[in-house]
């Protein structure tokens, strides 16, 4: 069994849009950081 698809939306409500972008910013930057150094990118 696998995930069931999520439909993507984009949010209207600016402040619920920014803490969206707070929470998942530090792992968004991690994963970009940790790819660039397998890339050898800066």
């Amino acid at each position: 069994m696998g995930r069931r698809k999520l439909e993507i939306v984009r949010q209207d409500d600016r402040v619920v849009r920014y803490n969206t972008f707070k929470k998942r910013n530090p792992g968004v930057f991690k994963k970009a950081f940790e790819l660039g150094e397998l890339c050898g990118c800066e």
